[in-house]
């Protein structure tokens, strides 16, 4: 809910899938719980947003923590995410990867 109130639910797409150029036909369309957005959810129609389309990618992780804080950083920093939050549930804490280079 912070995040809709900062950047408005226009710009929030909940656990729909984002497009990364990977070889691995599994992770080509993952979907994050959360992607903010650079422009409106509506204006991508039918299209799926890309890098160049999300600021920011979370997951809410509470059974899957070792996929999230060990495969998707890779995945979305080799397909130039600028940034990625895990929120450990558990932990009560945010993993922030940031910059893939």
């Amino acid at each position: 809910m912070y995040l809709e109130r900062v950047f408005s639910t226009d710009f929030i797409q909940i656990q729909e899938p984002v497009l990364v150029a990977a070889e691995d036909d599994e992770f080509n369309e993952p979907e994050p719980d959360l992607a903010v957005l650079e422009q409106p959810y509506m204006i991508y129609g039918k299209r799926k947003p890309g890098t160049g389309d999300v600021a920011l990618l979370v997951e809410i992780s509470h059974t899957t923590m070792d996929r999230d804080t060990k495969t998707k950083p890779r995945l979305y920093a080799l397909a130039g995410f600028p940034e990625y939050w895990v929120a450990d549930v558990e932990a009560r804490q945010i993993w922030v990867y940031r910059d893939p280079s």
